[in-house]
């Protein structure tokens, strides 16, 4: 997390601390980040979609927060041009991050 804080900027500890709290209200026992959540955050704070995207890339990318993809392919054999793939990426924030909320906590009181 120490290697982290440096490169976020003032509005990702933002953009994260209120994603995070929104998460953590809507889905108790997990902290997936459901785009129902997304669109709250969104919509609660005036915060510009591409912006949280952009936070979450960061965090991502810093393991603050994870991302799980599931592949669903579906192969026809007798006909490949009906075959299909479905992909899911799920967001979900991880112990780390979780640390970073108590201490983004003592900054923003809401």
């Amino acid at each position: 997390m120490l290697n982290a804080l440096p490169m976020l900027n003032d509005f990702d500890i933002k953009n994260f601390h209120y994603l995070y709290k929104i998460s953590s209200k809507n889905h108790k026992s997990n902290h997936n980040i459901s785009p129902k959540d997304i669109k709250e955050c969104v919509q609660l704070y005036n915060i510009t979609r591409r912006n949280l995207y952009l936070t979450m890339g960061v965090l991502e990318k810093y393991n603050l927060m994870d991302k799980n993809i599931d592949v669903d392919l579906d192969i026809d054999e007798d006909n490949l041009d009906f075959s299909s793939v479905d992909c899911d990426e799920t967001y979900y924030f991880n112990s780390i991050s979780q640390k970073l909320y108590t201490y983004s906590s003592m900054l923003f009181k809401d």
